[in-house]
């Protein structure tokens, strides 16, 4: 997708929050786009609550793209905004107290929602978060207890903080009800985006190909979104085996690749033994890769893994590769493939070893039938070992060599053993 059709496809289908945080993301990491997703975030946020954001944006955030296009902060603006922000927050808290006097739960439940989705707007989401979680205690259905945990995830993923997305996603998938795929596929990519914050590619790899084009919220990750983080991790962490199972045989996770065509294809091609097509996709994928936030820190780690995995791949099959073969189908040249192969040696990946003069990569695998000779061996020699000191202690015992404590004294015991071990014909 090119950029300018990126920033308009986010503006167009993404709400609230997300909307700003996204093009605020792709202003701030892509000088291309900065100036038209910039505009269309501060267009966003003028119709908003969030001053604050909309102030820090303008005065220190992205100062120097705003000064270029003669945009200036709107002080009267903010000024009436906050007027009219703090007198919503005072009659909600008005209406919170005369609930919690007439002791209505569902009146105080909706306040404590209403000050949340308030202070979401306002862009404090730590207020916001609080405010749904106090919700918690006048939940009085299951809707109302998986409602709760849903706006806690949203928010915890807004802030960043992935151990209470993990908690409250846990806690939504036992309240709620399987005949809810919507629902429940919400909670999967949330909970897959969590595991990929945490590095752990492969739950988040099966976590995300458990979800279906339904699974998509426009406040928080599209169903193509979804489809670029569970298919990136995917490729890097699973095995070709798992690969196949999870998301070539997935008829709801391929409904989502057919969202990107270039992902959808390097992972065929992976899966296919075409490594130079599938790098070669997933390189020209790597500029929308990087513009995703949820993958943005992560795009360079997990290209490497695939790389890293196509080699290993390559070369596992064989006990012996021409180097010159090997570079022609990873599209590289040999110097670069040796420099490559010398690094997955020394850390372990591959057992082989390098030939330089004749370009040949030769395979070192350990023989099977040797290592067992040598196990056998080795628990062999234990075993008499064992043995030996097992017939010493029984002799010792029936010769009464044992040195034994005088309790009167504390002492002599050993002079008493040493003298029975004589009067019986042992030498001591």
């Amino acid at each position: 997708m090119a950029g300018a059709e990126l920033v308009q496809s986010i503006a167009e289908a993404y709400v609230g929050p997300a909307k700003v945080q996204r093009l605020l993301f792709i202003a701030e990491h892509s000088a291309e786009l900065r100036q038209p997703a910039l505009r269309l975030a501060l267009t966003e946020l003028s119709a908003s609550l969030n001053t604050a954001l909309y102030s820090d944006v303008i005065d220190k955030r992205l100062a120097g793209a705003c000064a270029e296009l003669g945009i200036v902060r709107n002080a009267a603006w903010v000024e009436a905004t906050d007027r009219r922000a703090q007198q919503q927050v005072d009659k909600i808290e008005h209406d919170l107290s005369a609930a919690k006097t007439s002791l209505n739960k569902e009146a105080i439940r909706s306040c404590h929602n209403q000050l949340g989705d308030l202070h979401a707007e306002r862009g404090d989401y730590g207020a916001a978060l609080k405010s749904y979680v106090r919700a918690r205690d006048y939940c009085t259905t299951t809707q109302h207890v998986v409602g709760m945990c849903l706006n806690v995830v949203k928010m915890s993923v807004l802030l960043g903080n992935y151990t209470h997305v993990l908690t409250y996603v846990a806690k939504a998938e036992q309240a709620a009800d399987a005949a809810e795929p919507q629902l429940l596929g919400q909670l999967r990519a949330c909970a897959g985006l969590a595991q990929l914050e945490s590095s752990k590619y492969k739950l988040a790899a099966k976590k995300l190909a458990e979800c279906a084009s339904e699974a998509g919220s426009a406040e928080l990750v599209l169903p193509r979104d979804i489809a670029l983080c569970g298919g990136l991790c995917a490729l890097a962490a699973l095995s070709r085996a798992e690969l196949r199972k999870s998301v070539l045989e997935s008829a709801p996770f391929r409904a989502l690749l057919d969202g990107v065509p270039r992902l959808r294809d390097a992972i065929n091609a992976f899966h296919a033994a075409r490594y130079a097509d599938c790098l070669r996709e997933l390189e020209a994928l790597k500029p929308e890769l990087l513009l995703e936030p949820f993958l943005h820190s992560h795009v360079d780690r997990l290209c490497a893994q695939v790389r890293t995995k196509a080699l290993v791949s390559h070369f596992l099959p064989y006990r012996t590769v021409s180097m010159a073969a090997m570079a022609a189908a990873f599209s590289t040249d040999l110097p670069a493939l040796e420099q490559e192969l010398v690094a997955l040696i020394t850390d372990g990946t591959i057992s082989a070893r390098i030939d330089t003069a004749a370009g040949v990569l030769y395979a070192q695998r350990a023989e099977g039938r040797a290592a067992s000779f040598r196990k056998a061996a080795r628990m062999g020699d234990e075993y008499a070992h064992e043995a030996k000191a097992l017939l010493l202690r029984v002799n010792l015992l029936r010769a009464d060599l044992v040195v034994r404590r005088d309790d009167q004294h504390g002492h002599g015991g050993g002079a008493q053993a040493g003298s029975v071990g004589r009067q019986r014909g042992f030498a001591i």
